[in-house]
């Protein structure tokens, strides 16, 4: 079997997405795209989650409208 490397490019090209905008995580555990399903147990009705990558802000930085404290 294959690594999942070119299953999650295809994913984010095909969502419109580019770089490394999602994470990918199976069994709750972040996905490296070097495993294969074999080396990670996957079954055929396995799911994998893809989440969109949004880094923390440094502190300091301007918040979004609508997002400050109450």
């Amino acid at each position: 079997l294959k690594p999942l490397h070119r299953l999650m490019e295809r994913y984010q090209e095909a969502m419109g997405l580019g770089g490394r905008q999602l994470r990918f995580f199976f069994d709750g555990q972040r996905l490296a795209g070097t495993r294969t399903p074999e080396q990670l147990g996957m079954e055929p009705d396995d799911v994998i989650e893809a989440w969109a990558y949004a880094p923390t802000p440094p502190r300091g930085a301007p918040r979004a409208a609508g997002h400050g404290a109450r």
